[in-house]
């Protein structure tokens, strides 16, 4: 774990205006897994430069970018559950939020994470995007019969979920 902590203390100070944000732990952990705490270090300032760019900014402009980005697709992509949201008003971005700052980390189990943070990697951002409609469209009819409590809820439900051995995205 000290390795671990030295990555999050090295970038921190090389981006002192970006921070510390959650979900930062989970990311350079996986990293870690794979290479030398160096090379952990300096893939995950990529990782957060390259893949996560808009995102993680003191003034949360990207979030707002990417909230309203997924708005437009989750409206386009899955308009009942969409309509019933607004009908109920329910903001989606009071449980997305944490999906997308976290890269799923927060509310999937650890191997379907695991999974969804390589593809990160090797897709980019799209995986956000493509990941949140998964976890919506799975769990669509559950959803459209639950208030926004219960709606927050459901994600947290799937510890059983797991994703196929085939990684074409």
């Amino acid at each position: 774990m000290k390795e671990l902590e030295n990555i999050l203390r090295a970038f921190v100070n090389r981006y002192p205006r970006l921070g510390y944000y959650s979900g930062m732990s989970f990311a350079a952990g996986h990293i870690l897994r794979y290479l030398t705490e160096e090379e952990s270090f300096w893939a995950f300032c990529i990782f957060n430069r390259q893949i996560l760019t808009l995102n993680y900014y003191p003034t949360f402009i990207g979030e707002q970018i990417i909230y309203h980005l997924f708005d437009d697709i989750f409206k386009q992509a899955i308009p009942d559950l969409y309509a019933y949201f607004v009908e109920q008003d329910i903001e989606h971005l009071v449980f997305t939020s944490s999906w997308f700052v976290s890269q799923f980390s927060w509310k999937l189990p650890v191997p379907v994470s695991e999974q969804i943070l390589e593809l990160l990697f090797l897709c980019g951002p799209k995986i956000l995007f493509r990941g949140a409609l998964a976890v919506l469209l799975l769990n669509k009819e559950k959803m459209m019969t639950l208030d926004l409590t219960g709606v927050f809820m459901v994600p947290v439900s799937y510890t059983h979920l797991t994703l196929p051995t085939n990684r074409e995205v």
